[in-house]
């Protein structure tokens, strides 16, 4: 047997390089001093300095590739993977005082602490969730301002249009008091009138025209002229008087709009019966104006009427026939309700519209002006006239 000593000698002779022309030979030796299987590694003079690295004690040790994979290996498959939501140690301690406290387990505190959201999200969500309900409530507000004060405007409007029509009835009242009084002041009938005129009715002209047939009665004229230009004329014959006056606008029973219907009552002197003279046709033209001036018409419409038939007294009906002897009669009308219509007849110098003290173009005793109240109950009244 050979001791330590002896032994470490040949522990440092257990490999002989031998150098030939490009590489080195290796020729390991065995403890023992015996030759071993020869190796030989060609090392190119680009790795130089690794040989050191790769002797050790008993041989060559060479680093083959498929150790270094399987250590790389090993190493990734040793390698912990971090969880994407890494656990602070502060939140761990958080959990750890929890499953003192009340006995759960501090991996499921852990699993809900680091399933709910960050701080920042969650702030994030709050001021999202904030901010849509304010937009909400800014809509709904703006809505709600804008529904009260449509209301407010609505309200508005129909305490406007009462105190208007409660203005107008009272006119109304005046002008109908006057009228049935046997000592009628003109003038203060044509101031009633004319304060009528400055008045807003709640309808307009047009509108009369186009609605379902209205029946008016003539309540008070200025002179016979104004009668003549509306009306036949008739009873200026002799021995005739004339009893009453009838207008009706509107739409007839045929559905066609702006039809004017005229009738007139004659009484004839001595045993003889009334005679209803009927004038048909239409309101060809129609132009509205409105007051141009303080204390005028707040409105003016201006129209034609073409009369087309007439019926006598005996019921023939008389047409027309030819465009030459159609009639026609110019008409201002500078008021126009459901209960009350005020016609002017135009004159000369374009009254109808103003002029003169008087205005309105209603002449110095009112001359010019028809004024025409509503008739209630039309049959009946013809058949009181004995003219149905």
């Amino acid at each position: 047997m050979r001791s330590s000593a002896q032994l470490l000698p040949a522990a440092l002779l257990a490999s002989v390089a031998v150098r030939t022309s490009d590489a080195f030979t290796i020729i390991p030796r065995n403890v023992h001093g015996t030759l071993t299987s020869s190796s030989t590694s060609a090392l190119d003079g680009r790795k130089k300095g690794d040989l050191g690295k790769r002797v050790s004690v008993g041989g060559i040790t060479t680093s083959s590739k498929s150790k270094s994979k399987n250590k790389n290996k090993k190493a990734k498959k040793n390698q912990q993977v971090v969880p994407a939501t890494a656990v602070s140690s502060s939140l761990s301690a958080w959990a750890s005082a929890l499953k003192d406290e009340d006995g759960e387990t501090a991996s499921s505190a852990v699993a809900t602490a680091t399933a709910s959201p960050s701080k920042s999200s969650t702030d994030d969500n709050d001021t999202s969730a904030s901010f849509q309900p304010f937009e909400e409530s800014t809509t709904l507000n703006k809505a709600s301002a804008k529904k009260g004060s449509r209301r407010e405007r609505s309200r508005l409007k129909e305490t406007s249009d009462g105190l208007k029509q409660a203005k107008i009835d009272a006119a109304l009242e005046n002008i109908t008091d006057l009228v049935q009084n046997n000592n009628l002041s003109i003038q203060d009938l044509l101031a009633q009138i004319k304060a009528l005129t400055q008045l807003s009715a709640p309808n307009t002209l047009k509108a009369i025209l186009n609605q379902n047939l209205k029946d008016y009665t003539l309540a008070w004229v200025g002179s016979d002229e104004a009668i003549c230009h509306l009306g036949t004329g008739l009873h200026n014959v002799p021995l005739a008087r004339l009893q009453d006056i009838f207008l009706t606008v509107g739409r007839d029973g045929s559905g066609e709009s702006n039809t004017i219907r005229l009738m007139e009552v004659i009484s004839i002197l001595g045993p003889f019966p009334n005679v209803r003279n009927t004038l048909e046709g239409k309101i060809t033209e129609l132009k509205s104006t409105e007051g141009a001036m303080s204390g005028m018409p707040l409105k003016n419409d201006c129209v034609q009427i073409c009369y087309e038939t007439m019926f006598d007294g005996l019921g023939k009906e008389i047409s027309a026939g030819t465009k030459d002897n159609l009639r026609f009669a110019d008409l201002n009308i500078v008021f126009a309700d459901d209960r009350v219509l005020v016609c002017v007849v135009p004159t000369d110098d374009g009254g109808g519209g103003g002029g003169g003290d008087v205005g309105f173009g209603f002449g110095e005793k009112g001359e010019n002006v028809l004024l025409f109240l509503k008739e209630e109950d039309l049959e009946l009244k013809l058949e009181e006239l004995r003219v149905a």
